[in-house]
């Protein structure tokens, strides 16, 4: 159903790019709670973002070009330095100074290969700093985007879903729902967690193609409010993670960072390498179901109904989430277990 973040008053850091999206040469243009704003570095390779309009006659200052760690307006080359201040205005008189208008500028922090953005006004969050999530050099890591017409908690929700892999991606993961499933469910102080154990790893589609042996299946999934999930699979000797965060555009865009990684002993190459051409292809098939439901709850309404078993951790999530933005008390942190066909 459909749940609005826009009219809350709330703190959080947000992925604005990654870190290799933003360079000294070229100006980054990205869009973040419906501000459009500009990502550069500066001589010394620092992260800045500001505001993407020229003070001077509102040109869009991604129009224009990077030079010398400063942002060239392109209309009247007017020279903006990271703190949003001008630093030159090319066309001033002998008996002119340049002038001392300013862009507004915003709280960036580079960190474990993200450009993070903060929002709101909450010092102890600012203090904190964004969730760490290092990459493991033991694993296979690559990187994905995609942008979905979707509010944020859609999409955090599907993660947490698991029983529609068995339609949704039954081609590759699922012929159905053929055993059953213990999901074990604790809140945190970051938002909550989640084992989920099959009975028979054996009967899961993908683990057919593999290499190895993989009685064992289960995975760990995350949630750091508000905007993270953090998946851990387990199929015997493989272990699969994917981080996804939601960048919140508009109320009816999310662009969504995925990382994923994988280790497979002397198979993580291979297993990459499939992963790297598999990982789209499911993407857009959860884009698709994703943007379907939002659709459906925009235009017709309605709330979620027969909820049952295999609900419970999407609900969950959705539950903390929802306090999070109210700002209502966590709950008592009590662990519950439910089973479910998967």
């Amino acid at each position: 159903m459909e749940y609005s973040i826009w009219d809350k008053d709330f703190s959080a850091w947000i992925i604005a790019a990654r870190s290799n999206q933003v360079t000294k040469k070229k100006v980054y243009k990205r869009k973040l709670m419906k501000k459009e704003i500009v990502l550069f570095r500066n001589n010394d390779g620092v992260v800045s973002a500001l505001k993407d309009q020229c003070p001077h006659k509102g040109l869009p200052l991604s129009q224009g070009k990077m030079r010398d760690g400063n942002i060239v307006c392109g209309y009247h080359g007017m020279s903006f330095n990271g703190s949003g201040s001008c630093v030159n205005a090319p066309c001033l008189s002998t008996d002119e100074t340049c002038p001392s208008t300013k862009v507004d500028s915003y709280t960036v922090k580079e960190q474990d290969g993200w450009v993070w953005f903060f929002w709101g006004n909450d010092q102890e969050v600012l203090a904190e700093g964004p969730p760490s999530f290092p990459q493991d050099k033991k694993f296979r890591w690559f990187e994905l985007e995609k942008q979905i017409k979707a509010q944020p908690h859609f999409i955090l929700e599907n993660s947490f879903d698991c029983t529609h892999a068995c339609f949704v991606h039954k081609t590759f993961f699922r012929d159905g729902p053929v055993q059953m499933a213990n999901a074990e469910l604790e809140e945190t102080d970051y938002g909550m967690r989640v084992k989920t154990t099959e009975e028979d790893g054996r009967k899961v589609r993908i683990t057919k193609y593999l290499p190895w042996k993989a009685k064992e299946v289960f995975h760990t999934d995350e949630y750091f409010k508000p905007f993270t999930a953090y998946v851990n699979y387990h199929f015997g000797l493989g272990k699969h993670r994917i981080i996804l965060t939601c960048s919140p555009e508009d109320e009816d865009t999310t662009r969504v960072f995925t990382r994923t990684g994988v280790q497979a002993g002397i198979f993580s190459g291979l297993a990459a390498f499939i992963l790297r051409w598999l990982t789209p292809v499911i993407i857009a098939e959860d884009v698709a179901a994703i943007e379907g439901q939002s659709h459906s709850y925009r235009t017709l309404g309605g709330r979620y109904q027969e909820l049952r078993n295999a609900d419970v951790p999407a609900i969950w999530m959705f539950s903390i989430y929802r306090r999070f933005f109210e700002k209502r008390p966590t709950g008592d942190k009590r662990p519950k277990s439910v089973t479910y066909k998967l």
